[in-house]
C-alpha cells in the first residue's frame, strides 16, 4: 500500500534539517519549558521520507496547511489510568504508562521528520476505533490520549484545545484511534 504522504525533494528535506537545527539551538536556550528538550535529542537529519506539514514556501505549520494526522494504539480509560499503590498513593497504571511511551516514541520520530509542533488554540478530531463491541463512552478516553500527546510535545498544553471532538467508527481488532491536530 502506498504511503498517503508526499514525497519530499532535497530542498523540502534541506530546509526541515535547516529549521530544526536552528529550532533546537533556540530551544536549549529556553529555560523557561524544562523537561521538553528530550524531543529534540537524536539526529535532525532525515533519513527517510516522513510526513510533513509545509505550506507553498516550506515555513511549516499555517492556518491554510492541513491538520496533522497520526494514528495510535486505543487509550486506556480513564478508569484504568491511574493505580493506587499500598501505602494509598495515586500513580500511573502501567498500561497508562506504556502508551504514553508509545506516543512518544512516535512523535519523536515524527519531529526528528520535519513535523513542527502545531502553536495557539488547537482544534482536535480524535476518531476512534474500538477494539470490540463493549458499550464505552468517548470522554473516557480523552484524558489519557491527551496527557499523551502533551508528554509527547505534539501539544504544548491541553489548555490550548478551544475545539475537541471525538467520534466513534467501526471496529477494528486491537482498536486504534487517529488524531488531527490543527491551529485555529
Amino acid at each position: 500500500m502506498a504511503s498517503p504522504f508526499r514525497e519530499l525533494t532535497e530542498a523540502q528535506i534541506a530546509a526541515i534539517n535547516a529549521r530544526n537545527r536552528a529550532h533546537r539551538i533556540y530551544r536549549n536556550l529556553d529555560q523557561e519549558r524544562p523537561g521538553r528538550k528530550e524531543v529534540y535529542q537524536g539526529s535532525t537529519e532525515v533519513v527517510e521520507t516522513q510526513p510533513t506539514h509545509l505550506d507553498s514556501k516550506n515555513r511549516g505549520i499555517s492556518e491554510e496547511s492541513e491538520p496533522l494526522k497520526f494514528t495510535f494504539p486505543f487509550p486506556p480509560t480513564v478508569n484504568t489510568y491511574w493505580k493506587r499503590s499500598k501505602n494509598g498513593q495515586m500513580h500511573l497504571s502501567s498500561r497508562a504508562i506504556e502508551f504514553r511511551e508509545r506516543v512518544t516514541i512516535q512523535m519523536r520520530a515524527a519531529f526528528r521528520a520535519g513535523v513542527i509542533q502545531p502553536t495557539g488554540r488547537l482544534a482536535v478530531l480524535v476518531l476512534v476505533y474500538p477494539p470490540d463491541r463493549r458499550k464505552r463512552d468517548l470522554d473516557n478516553l480523552g484524558k489519557s490520549l491527551l496527557d499523551a500527546l502533551q508528554h509527547s510535545g505534539l501539544i504544548r498544553d491541553d489548555a490550548d484545545i478551544d475545539d475537541l471532538r471525538f467520534l466513534r467508527r467501526e471496529r477494528v481488532p486491537g482498536g486504534k484511534v487517529d488524531v488531527e491536530v490543527k491551529s485555529l
